[in-house]
């Protein structure tokens, strides 16, 4: 039987992509209802006070203002935190979809005996033949396979 490649470095583990992703949502959700109100190593002042502390001049205007600050800096962090996570599981639920294509796609083959044009044509997007070069008196000529769906898994020499 002929393997074309190994499909375990091409599928992607989603469901702890995901589980890590929902607890960064989550904890930001969870400290913008807090609207500040928190203890915690990144409370600059131990608690964070309300503005209405502010209102009822229970803290300065200065503490106020640096708390303002801590939090409004913290906020575009974790906006922009949650922005790159969201792009990374649209990016990771994409190779998995594209995997899961490809391993369709072999199934259909399976189990693959002879090389053919057809079976070439619908497995393989394109392939990229370098120029050799000398490496230790031999030709070295390195050739890059482009499959559907999930692009070049590796390099291979001839």
């Amino acid at each position: 039987m002929l393997s074309l490649i190994d499909l375990s470095d091409a599928v992607i583990q989603p469901a702890c992509i995901a589980a890590d992703i929902c607890c960064e949502v989550r904890s930001v959700y969870r400290k913008k209802a807090l609207n500040g109100q928190f203890t915690g190593v990144r409370s600059p002042y131990g608690y964070m006070k309300s503005p209405e502390d502010k209102v009822f001049k229970r803290i300065s205007e200065e503490r106020y203002s640096a708390m303002s600050a801590s939090l409004d800096k913290e906020e575009m962090q974790l906006k922009e935190r949650y922005n790159k996570i969201n792009d990374n599981l649209s990016h990771y639920t994409q190779q998995s979809r594209s995997a899961q294509d490809f391993a369709d796609l072999i199934e259909q083959y399976s189990p693959i005996t002879e090389l053919d044009a057809v079976l070439l044509n619908t497995l393989i997007e394109k392939i990229i033949i370098h120029e050799h070069t000398d490496e230790d008196g031999n030709k070295v000529m390195p050739i890059e396979i482009y499959y559907r769906f999930i692009g070049n898994v590796g390099t291979a020499a001839n």
